[in-house]
């Protein structure tokens, strides 16, 4: 649907989802690498932050 109104020159802001397609992370990084803006509804127990986690790997002390 986002591909077919691009081709028609349909223009859009962003793109709005309800909470069925924000588990859908092959969508979101879709969207979020051709730079569209979108906004999914989100479970309320589902955590969001809002800056991109950074993940290490502590070694273990001998």
């Amino acid at each position: 649907m986002i591909d077919n109104a691009m081709e028609e020159g349909i223009s859009f802001y962003d793109v709005t989802m309800d909470e069925f397609y924000e588990g859908n992370t092959e969508l979101l990084t879709v969207l979020e690498n051709r730079g569209l803006i979108f906004v999914a509804d989100t479970a309320v127990n589902k955590f969001v932050y809002a800056e991109k986690l950074v993940m290490e790997c502590l070694r273990k002390k001998e």
